[in-house]
């Protein structure tokens, strides 16, 4: 059968184990010799303790360089030009999703960005199957602004959800050294999210009720699950580009 797994009482009979004594088969229901645990508080995952002991950090398949470091209690992620579409590492530091209510908050600030790059939060399945909440550079037409995207990955195939074109100011921090902040967050619940964006000391839903079902294991099979993460990507071309991660948390 597999992974089939059971749970069954097992006694030991002139040094032969005998599996449920008397029933003679596996049971439905099977009562444990231990207490009763109660069920966990809230959790939360988060980068803000990041060190050489941090196990739940994942990263995809494996890294070819040290595309991320402490910096001044801050962490540099830096753009690698792989995308989240190939079978190759890039530049993702995430966590496994543990529920379907969670609500992921992500602050990260910049200096400038690649002409073709992106980075934010991302709800990735797969290379094949994944959601990108995103800010790129805006081209010309839009000046010196930027565009912040909602997109969908499926079957290998990326679809605009929503998108909202943002002035530099609106994200400037410092004017002397034109230093960028953003906020982003994504609450999941069930098979929906809501993905929004904080300007200021306002929250700013960018789209809401979103449908997140093609990221089920029905849909895009494999049997790994959902992970949460921050990505930063410059699309195929090499940069010196990188992001400050002030702040990435998961809550359950």
């Amino acid at each position: 059968l597999g992974r089939e797994t059971f749970l069954a009482k097992v006694v030991w009979e002139e040094d032969w184990p005998v599996v449920n004594p008397g029933v003679g088969k596996l049971e439905e229901f099977v009562e444990l010799p231990f207490e009763p645990v109660q069920n966990e508080a809230p959790r939360l995952q988060t980068l803000k303790d990041l060190g050489p002991n941090k196990f739940d950090l994942l990263m995809l398949r494996n890294p070819k360089s040290e595309f991320y470091s402490k910096d001044n209690g801050k962490i540099r992620l830096n753009f690698l030009p792989v995308t989240l579409k190939e079978l190759d590492s890039p530049a993702f530091l995430g966590f496994r999703q543990l529920s379907y209510h969670y609500e992921a908050a992500l602050e990260f600030e910049f200096t400038h960005l690649p002409a073709e790059g992106e980075a934010g939060l991302v709800l990735l399945q797969s290379n094949e199957y994944h959601m990108m909440f995103r800010i790129i550079t805006g081209d010309k037409q839009y000046g010196d602004k930027f565009i912040l995207q909602l997109a969908k990955c499926v079957a290998g195939e990326e679809k605009l959800l929503a998108e909202e074109v943002i002035s530099a100011e609106q994200l400037l921090t410092d004017h002397l050294s034109e230093r960028f902040r953003i906020r982003l967050k994504m609450i999941g619940y069930g098979q929906r999210a809501d993905f929004m964006i904080a300007l200021g000391r306002e929250e700013h839903i960018l789209a809401k009720e979103v449908d997140i079902h093609e990221m089920s294991t029905e849909v895009a099979k494999g049997f790994v699950g959902n992970t949460i993460g921050v990505y930063a990507s410059s699309c195929g071309v090499e940069t010196d580009c990188f992001i400050h991660i002030n702040d990435f948390s998961i809550r359950y």
